[in-house]
């Protein structure tokens, strides 16, 4: 198709210059290139529908009050309030810049079941309030069931440490759902210089630099189009805002990569017992298909793996204290239709999590010993229908 185009253009080229002298041909030049971009449109909207969001979303970057993210004191950076947040699952941000969730509010009904999901972007997309879905319907409307979604793409368990800490304790979740590991194995490598809260690979957040050619990439989706298939800019990507480039160094030898991670997860599980919030941990599914997206890095499957085998570690040492649903024993190799990269997940995929994680909060909430006033409101109801 680009070739045609070509050979389309350089016969147009002959033509028009052999017609008229220079201000038609020029008048001509821009009037085809006019219907180029015309065409390039209707074939996004057409054709590939899927790429309009993203083509959208690159030309918003170049305007410094629609970049969706901004720097914060100690959270590296959240989503900023009123926007939304790029990728296949659009959502605006709320009033503490998370999406996939209502604004959130500290004061919590009386009666009412408070999840908090913490995790990267395989939490900040729909299954949180698909989750939360399910376990009403399983209540039968016995329990009101709020679900805060506190996922962001490429945060790590560090920054869900901090924000748990400092915001999420204060609205007294009931349960909170944990559900790590990708992006904290970008930032295992142990080399000379590697510091426990990443800092060696994370730095503080940067917006897009001034990009030279804004104005055509806002311009034109046919620029844009190309531009991204061809040398997509760093500017285009979020992991270019908030990381650096690894120096060369030395691995360190004998040392346990993902020791960071086991504390991070030991230290959320001691803060939770000690606020009387019931932690559910959870594995991350991923593909076995080198050829998805992001499949070129089935290294990082195996250090997915690892991850994997430290949180059953300390789920079986905790098992008093926490809920334990082991997604990747449910999905991985026997759900492989639902993922759509490395980690990622379809709907059906989302709805496999949200089912599962519902029903472990489900049995630990009916092993429960109820209150007097949730056996009369529950015989109130039965009652009532």
């Amino acid at each position: 198709m680009f070739a045609a185009t070509l050979a389309a253009w350089a016969a147009y080229v002959r033509y028009s210059k052999a017609l008229a002298g220079p201000a038609t041909f020029v008048l001509f030049n821009l009037l085809f290139l006019m219907a180029i971009e015309f065409a390039a449109r209707t074939t996004v909207v057409l054709v590939r529908p899927e790429a309009q969001n993203r083509l959208g979303s690159l030309a918003e970057k170049t305007y410094d009050d629609l970049i969706p993210y901004e720097g914060h004191p100690f959270l590296q950076f959240t989503g900023v309030t009123g926007l939304l947040q790029p990728g296949a699952s659009q959502s605006e941000f709320n009033n503490f810049g998370f999406a996939h969730s209502d604004d959130f509010a500290y004061e919590k009904a009386e009666g009412t079941l408070r999840i908090a999901t913490l995790g990267g972007s395989t939490t900040a997309n729909p299954y949180p309030s698909m989750m939360g879905v399910h376990i009403g319907e399983q209540l039968g409307g016995s329990r009101q069931v709020e679900v805060l979604n506190f996922g962001l793409p490429y945060w790590t368990t560090a920054h869900s440490l901090v924000n748990f800490v400092l915001n999420v304790v204060d609205f007294e979740p009931d349960y909170v759902v944990i559900h790590h590991a990708w992006n904290d194995s970008k930032y295992q490598e142990l080399v000379d210089g590697y510091r426990g809260d990443y800092s060696h690979r994370l730095r503080p957040f940067e917006s897009s630099p001034f990009i030279i050619d804004r104005y055509l990439v806002r311009a034109s989706a046919l620029y844009r189009y190309v531009k991204f298939k061809l040398a997509p800019p760093d500017w285009a990507y979020l992991d270019n805002a908030v990381s650096r480039d690894l120096a060369p160094g030395a691995v360190s030898a004998g040392t346990d990569q993902f020791r960071r991670y086991r504390r991070n997860i030991e230290t959320m599980i001691e803060v939770a017992t000690a606020r009387g919030i019931r932690p559910v941990l959870t594995t991350m599914p991923h593909t076995l298909d080198p050829g998805k997206p992001a499949g070129q890095t089935m290294g990082r499957a195996g250090q997915i793996d690892q991850a994997n085998a430290i949180m059953r570690e300390i789920a079986a040492a905790n098992s008093g204290t926490v809920i334990f649903v082991d997604l990747d024993e449910l999905m991985t190799g026997k759900m492989e239709e639902v993922f759509v990269d490395l980690a990622h997940v379809t709907e059906a995929g989302r709805q496999a999590k949200a089912e599962a994680i519902g029903a472990a909060i489900l049995a630990d909430l009916r092993s429960r010993p109820r209150s007097s006033q949730q056996a009369e409101q529950a015989e109130e109801e039965q009652q009532g229908r």
